[in-house]
């Protein structure tokens, strides 16, 4: 059936569908779209355009970004073939493009700049300079979510700006300065410059001050976003959330929602400085589902992944799948699908899918490049292939970048990213030794020692900042500095991992306080500690695994407890007799409590540890265990304990 042969059906649908709107006005708006639909493929443009906008307007009311945004493309797609009369003035026109940009970016709709570039083509700078200038500066946004590897500051921005210098009380000169100050710091904070050029602080100063002279509160909270973005990013990070927050709160009033979506990232940007971690999860979850309320899904999906990494390294594994679930729902692009696809392969890679984890960040790589400012995605893929067990791929992956990153300055994000480092180079090293590959082993050791002194000497990226007072920071290079002595092979490193179990515990790091117990049980059972401290560490690294369903390392501390015959359950307290227990009653206190770690499965030499007797000792307790339950032997008493206690 050909377009002409369908259009009369397409007809008659419109036809009973405006009386059913006739009969119910109550299905006005959930019929709109449809209507337009069936007025677009009958021929009737007008009533197409007219239902198409007011489908829009119910998707907004909605706060359903995605299928408003739909809505408003169709309308601009078919204002040339509308009547003048039905569509209205260019100005109209530019405000239904500008519309549909802004929408288009909340919802992560990659038409946008295309949209703006048509409405800047119906705008007379000369007479319209202010609605010029917010034109450009909104392209000039736009074309960095496209383009973000370009950290250069856009020429739009810059005429933005110029434009609104005859009106300096203007909410436009104010938003046009904000947008500006945001792409400069991005430029700056890419060129990893120690000091903040004078000329950023003083156009945040401007666009605070214009924005108070001219009582704009949407101006105001684009304002004190940039000010509390630029403090952040000159490491005043209390001074910074302080800011941010106002900013959000007053862009949730105003309704202002793309300043609330950055306000919100900056929010955690600022808490994660502060390394106030469960504050940042707890945040994230509630702004979260804000910004989704208000058709933020783009963004909404970016808070979503950094409030998953949180719970993530806080062993909150169930929130930070049931998080990540919602923002892969909505298939985000750019920046914000890569980052909620990097946070899903770290979980899966520590839960030990590693065919999932690869996806996600396949995924990741073909919206982002490897190589993007700001989202450590070598970090990430050298995790998963130290995870798979290919250290070596990893150790070459990460050695250039991370010696020219660490060459400018040292942050506690390089040191995250030094740290994975570590791991692959005391993996290979470790391996190697294994082998008596003596040039393996040495060339990895050289390398990490290489690493290491570049981030000791290079400077820290800003004046006054301290790796001691930074506690994630801190349990970062703790661990660093325990898998350098791994990768060395050095003698006494369980003092270096314990050192690194207690910094991470120190912050809630649960995954990463297992590692270091796992690693720290391993040391001490090559030092010969006493069996009872290599139990306690490895049952603490198993418990924790097990917890978050880490099954690799479930894996890695079980394997260790068979080396070693060591049993991983916890030895219950004595046994004590009820009533219904009267065959336990003739134990004494001693009996029961030995009776107590055969439970646990453990040996008389285990026994005699950790109750300071003589091994002989145990065994004459454990006979008369043996006489006096009627058992034949310590297997037989154990099951009969552990009945009884069921019972």
């Amino acid at each position: 059936m050909t377009r002409q042969e369908r259009a009369p059906v397409h007809d008659a649908y419109a036809e009973a569908l405006e009386g059913s709107v006739a009969v119910r006005p109550d299905l006005a708006g959930p019929l709109s779209a449809d209507l337009a639909v069936h007025h677009e493929a009958a021929g009737h443009l007008d009533q197409a355009f007219a239902f198409s906008i007011r489908a829009a307007d119910y998707a907004h009311e909605l706060h359903a970004s995605t299928m408003e945004a739909a809505q408003l493309m169709r309308a601009c797609a078919l204002w040339e073939g509308v009547s003048e009369g039905a569509r209205g003035s260019t100005d109209d026109q530019i405000a239904l493009l500008l519309r549909t940009s802004q929408v288009g970016e909340q919802a992560g709709v990659l038409e946008n700049t295309e949209i703006l570039a048509r409405a800047l083509s119906l705008v007379d700078p000369q007479r319209q300079p202010l609605l010029t200038s917010t034109l450009l500066a909104e392209r000039g946004n736009n074309a960095w979510l496209h383009d973000p590897a370009n950290t250069h500051v856009r020429p739009e921005l810059l005429e933005a700006v110029r434009l609104t210098e005859p009106f300096p009380d203007s909410a436009e000169r104010a938003v046009a300065l904000a947008h500006l100050v945001a792409a400069e710091l991005w430029q700056q904070w890419d060129l990893r410059s120690r000091e903040m050029p004078a000329h950023i602080l003083a156009h945040v100063g401007e666009a605070v001050e214009v924005a108070e002279r001219c009582g704009s509160a949407a101006a105001l909270a684009r304002a004190l976003y940039c000010r509390g973005r630029y403090l952040c990013d000159d490491h005043q990070s209390s001074e910074g959330l302080a800011d941010v927050e106002a900013a959000y709160l007053l862009a949730r009033k105003t309704g202002h929602v793309a300043t609330m979506e950055m306000a919100a990232i900056w929010q955690v940007n600022a808490l994660l400085d502060l390394g106030r971690i469960v504050e940042v999860a707890q945040l994230g979850k509630t702004v979260v589902k804000e910004l989704f309320a208000a058709g933020s899904t783009q963004w909404g999906c970016f808070v979503a992944a950094m409030a998953a990494e949180a719970l993530l390294e806080l062993g909150r594994w169930p929130e930070c799948d049931d998080l990540l679930r919602q923002a892969l729902s909505a298939s985000r692009i750019g920046i914000a699908g890569a980052n909620v696809r990097q946070a899903a392969a770290s979980l899966a890679a520590r839960r030990g899918e590693s065919a999932v984890a690869q996806q996600h960040m396949d995924r990741a790589l073909e919206l982002v490049s490897i190589d993007f400012v700001g989202l450590d995605m070598h970090s990430t893929l050298v995790e998963l292939l130290v995870g798979r067990g290919d250290p070596e791929q990893a150790l070459e992956l990460i050695q250039p970048v991370l010696k020219e990153r660490l060459a400018l300055l040292v942050d506690r994000d390089a040191d995250y990213v030094l740290l994975w480092a570590a791991r692959a180079a005391a993996d290979v090293a470790e391996a190697a030794r294994d082998r008596r590959e003596v040039e393996t082993e040495q060339k990895a050791t050289h390398l990490l020692d290489e690493l290491v002194a570049i981030a000791e000497t290079t400077p820290l990226a800003r004046h006054g900042l301290s790796v001691e007072a930074d506690p994630v920071w801190s349990a970062y290079r703790a661990t660093t500095s325990a898998e350098t002595e791994r990768c060395h092979g050095s003698a006494g490193q369980a003092a270096a991992w314990e050192r690194a179990a207690g910094k991470h515990r120190d912050i809630g790091f649960r995954w990463f306080e297992a590692m270091a117990c796992w690693r720290q049980a391993q040391a001490l059972l090559s030092e010969g500690a006493a069996r009872s401290m290599v139990a306690e560490r490895l049952r603490l690294a198993h418990a924790i695994a097990v917890n978050l369903g880490a099954q690799p390392l479930v894996a890695e501390t079980e394997s260790l407890a068979r080396a070693a015959r060591i049993s991983l359950a916890e030895p219950g307290g004595p046994v004590e007799p009820s009533k219904q227990q009267s065959v336990l009653a003739a134990l004494t206190s001693r009996e029961r409590e030995v009776l107590g770690h055969l439970v646990a499965g453990r040996t008389n030499a285990e026994i005699a540890r950790d109750l300071f007797i003589s091994d002989k000792t145990v065994s004459v307790h454990v006979t008369n265990v043996l006489r006096k339950t009627g058992t034949a032997n310590r297997v037989e008493a154990a099951s009969l304990a552990r009945r009884l206690e069921l019972s």
